[in-house]
């Protein structure tokens, strides 16, 4: 999770695929690839529970994800083509064993598993 106050919205897929949640880190299968992504959250949008997280999406409605769950998620690349500066203030730091691809959530929505 990051501190960051959900201010500003950024409209990058992030993909879609299954959910898979460990102690120190949330990742996303993307179903096209298979590869892993690792999930950062803004602290502003997210309460976590029992293993479950409570997203507030961008319209405002809670979407609760377990890990299983698929979705699709938008938002912002912190690794891409170009580099981009970007100081990334972590709540809790993702374990050495996470993907190093990160993705931070604005955005998500329950799909449909394929």
């Amino acid at each position: 999770m990051l501190e960051d106050p959900a201010q500003g919205e950024s409209t990058s897929l992030g993909g879609t695929g299954r959910v898979h949640v460990t102690e120190r880190c949330v990742e996303l299968e993307v179903a096209e690839t298979g590869a892993r992504r690792l999930l950062a959250w803004r602290s502003a949008q997210v309460e976590w529970d029992s293993g479950a997280i409570t997203f507030i999406r961008a319209d405002g409605d809670r979407l609760t994800i377990k890990a299983g769950d698929a979705v699709t998620v938008s938002g912002e690349d912190l690794v891409g083509d170009e580099p981009v500066e970007r100081r990334v203030r972590w709540v809790a730091e993702p374990d050495a064993s996470c993907a190093r691809d990160v993705f931070v959530v604005h955005d998500a929505r329950r799909v449909e598993p394929s």
